[in-house]
């Protein structure tokens, strides 16, 4: 404000955002970001398997997968170059992005590791939903010996529990939480 700049101002001149770590770079970002499916599975992509200490992604996925995963910040956030580089095998991702999307699902973060999700957000509408069960499938679930469910495994109870939320809203079939033994880890099956 004290140079009288406006947000969109800034947003439509931004020619590229990068971590000062990493040699991914996003190329004239597409402001402002909307609510969407991709936003909000790339928003449990990085709850699911992200670093919550550093605030970026730092994640190694299966190619098919790494390719998935950057084709969703292509379509909604903006243009990366050599995100397929062997050089590069881990995913950091400018950490300014997950302020934008915690922002804009207006998240709430306690400290480094505790964060709520407002009670609003189960009513964003299925298709948001349905965004947010996909990372959350793709990150922490294991298809089971009988091919007809998929288990969905947590050590956070809070990350478990909307999960199973986020299940029922899309009324899926599912079994109630548990915690394995001695592991620590709380778990549900969705069925078919």
């Amino acid at each position: 404000k004290t140079l009288n700049i406006t947000k969109e101002k800034i947003e439509k001149n931004l020619i590229s955002i990068r971590n000062f770590n990493s040699a991914i770079k996003i190329h004239n970002p597409n402001f402002p970001i909307n609510i969407n499916p991709i936003t909000s599975s790339l928003l449990f992509h990085y709850y699911c398997d992200g670093s919550r200490s550093n605030w970026c992604q730092s994640i190694e996925k299966h190619p098919k997968n790494r390719e998935r995963y950057f084709q969703k910040i292509e379509k909604s956030i903006g243009k990366i170059i050599n995100w397929n580089s062997k050089k590069y095998q881990e995913i950091y991702i400018p950490v300014i992005i997950y302020q934008i999307l915690e922002n804009l699902f207006n998240i709430n973060r306690y400290n480094l590791t505790e964060i709520k999700f407002p009670r609003g957000f189960l009513k964003l509408g299925d298709e948001i939903l349905l965004g947010a069960l996909i990372a959350i499938i793709s990150d922490e679930g294991n298809i089971c010996k009988n091919h007809y469910e998929i288990r969905i495994s947590q050590k956070d109870k809070k990350a478990i529990e909307l999960f199973h939320k986020i299940c029922k809203k899309l009324k899926y079939d599912v079994s109630s939480i548990i915690k394995v033994n001695k592991k620590e880890i709380y778990s549900f099956k969705i069925r078919w």
